[in-house]
């Protein structure tokens, strides 16, 4: 309403273009689950991402691993193994111009 009464009022000062700009109304956070993750080289592990409670725009979901010699994730979230070592794997949500990121280690170990 206030924003309706504050166009009126441009108007009847002469103004006769008006930009408006707004801005989201919402805090976007992502969530990755598991928070922990180990698995042998070769082993998969689903990996979700949860986005703000209440956004109700379709989110942008992206996947990474920072080391793809130690393991990948497709962009549904599937974590492959691949070598023994710690990985970073990052998400990343895009909803309207918002972005919200996450991050976990994934430590692959050695087969005994």
């Amino acid at each position: 309403m206030r924003l309706r009464l504050l166009a009126l009022s441009l108007l009847l000062a002469g103004c006769n273009k008006i930009d408006l700009v707004t801005e989201p109304t919402f805090a976007l956070t992502v969530r990755i689950a598991p928070r922990e993750v180990a698995l042998l080289p070769q082993e998969t592990r689903k990996l979700t991402a949860t986005v703000t409670k209440g956004v109700t725009d379709p989110a942008s979901i992206s996947w990474a691993s920072r080391n793809t010699t130690i393991a990948t994730i497709d962009q549904d979230g599937t974590v492959r193994a691949r070598a023994v070592g710690q990985v970073f794997v990052l998400v990343s949500a895009v909803v309207r111009s918002q972005e919200a990121l996450d991050s976990i280690v994934v430590t692959v170990g050695a087969a005994h």
